[in-house]
């Protein structure tokens, strides 16, 4: 690291105060140091923030965060570590301890969020926080805003829903931002690419700018924490306050509505407790289900020429059409009579007759194809609500099976069977 670039570095043997703050010799999950400095990748030059942590083992990692450096400067204070380090810390049962100081509002709203998560999984554990307190700052009255995109259903719903007229810039929106290590991983950088260039020309249609950051998150000691049940949140919160020098408010587009909520790593009871001060965190959207907001985002071309709800085909750039995910989407927009009107999916892969098949049996999924057969009796289409609830009956009696089967791990007469009983069912 060069000497000139450091925020800050920690040794514990030059200040007792410090040594305090670190613990020196106790088990915690430390931020040891932190700095910037500018790289160049495929020809972007980007800022980089990296902090040196340790944990209770001793194992040391980097963990960095890089967005293009027109943005300007990054944050210097230990918000965006906190909002990361905290569902791991929870899961790994250590104390968080960092040199940088926390902003005071977030510093009190994560013991809450803390017993939320604790009373959804009653394995992780209290986490104490030893760092130093900002003082409390204040949100303008009208805040310069980003919302997360991904092309997909939800982030599209949260923009869309903001344009009052046709062909109109979505209010209250400056920035759209997406990470490359999220969905799509950093050794990837072709389907990177692709992605992105799908979701440039939306922005581009949408009259924002697209602001794509780069981490490594997920290829750190960070994948012990469940991404989707608890982390995701605290990584998308630790992005958005690597901004806080640019931005004062994030949307984070729902997953569910606010009648069909579960645990789940954002959340409308979570997501605002990792905002500070002077940075808010919506979640976005919760007022409709998946159904509706495709429904709703079918009635924009932007988003059926350049929707994205699938990250499972390598080397094709786009939706696979073949997983429960996307033939889902698939079967809603042709409920809505969209489907032939959407570029964005191979049309020639859907098979209506496969509806009968889809194994959705629990949690997520499940949830997901009610809300389907919701959309399609309140259209009128009968014959496709008995369609789903068909094969809601079907996956209820399966999932028993499923669900041994998995308990068996890798062996192959298990997948074997797995293959055979799941051939043919969007899955």
């Amino acid at each position: 690291m060069p000497a000139e670039s450091a925020a800050f570095t920690i040794s514990p043997g030059e200040s007792p105060r410090l040594a305090a703050i670190l613990g020196k010799g106790t088990g915690a999950v430390k931020l040891l140091q932190t700095w910037t400095d500018e790289i160049v990748d495929d020809g972007v030059t980007l800022s980089r923030l990296s902090g040196e942590v340790r944990y209770a083992d001793g194992f040391t990692e980097t963990v960095w965060f890089a967005f293009p450096a027109c943005i300007g400067g990054l944050s210097t204070s230990g918000n965006p570590w906190l909002a990361w380090m905290l569902p791991l810390a929870t899961t790994l049962g250590e104390p968080i301890q960092m040199g940088l100081p926390v902003d005071g509002q977030m510093r009190q709203s994560v013991g809450q969020l803390v017993e939320i998560w604790r009373s959804w999984y009653p394995h992780l554990h209290p986490v104490k926080i030893e760092a130093p307190t900002l003082p409390l700052s204040s949100l303008p009255e009208t805040p310069k805003a980003f919302a997360f995109f991904t092309g997909g259903v939800d982030s599209f719903y949260t923009v869309l829903r903001k344009v009052r007229s046709v062909g109109g810039r979505p209010e209250g929106i400056d920035a759209l931002v997406n990470m490359w290590g999220f969905d799509v991983k950093l050794e990837h950088p072709a389907d990177a690419r692709r992605a992105s260039s799908e979701m440039r020309l939306a922005a581009s249609k949408l009259g924002l700018p697209l602001i794509e950051g780069r981490t490594n998150l997920r290829e750190t000691r960070f994948k012990q924490a469940d991404w989707g049940g608890l982390s995701h949140g605290g990584a998308l919160a630790a992005v958005a306050l690597c901004l806080e020098g640019a931005f004062q408010q994030a949307a984070i587009g729902a997953s569910f509505p606010l009648r069909g909520q579960m645990p789940l790593g954002t959340h409308p009871d979570t997501d605002a407790l990792l905002g500070t001060s002077g940075f808010r965190l919506v979640h976005d959207g919760a007022e409709a289900g998946r159904a509706e907001k495709v429904e709703f985002i079918a009635r924009h071309p932007v988003a059926l020429e350049h929707l994205r709800c699938c990250f499972r085909e390598r080397g094709h750039g786009g939706n696979c059409g073949r997983c429960l995910k996307c033939y889902r989407t698939m079967l809603t927009l042709h409920v809505v009579g969209a489907l032939d009107r959407c570029r964005s999916f191979d049309v020639k892969r859907f098979d209506l007759r496969k509806a009968r098949r889809m194994y959705s049996a629990t949690g997520i999924p499940q949830l997901l194809t009610e809300d389907l057969a919701e959309l399609a009796q309140r259209l009128g289409d009968d014959d496709m609500v008995k369609t789903i609830e068909f094969s809601l009956r079907r996956s209820r009696r399966l999932a028993g099976w499923i669900r041994f089967l998995h308990a068996q791990g890798e062996s192959r007469w298990a997948r074997t069977i797995r293959r055979r009983i799941l051939s043919g069912s969007p899955h």
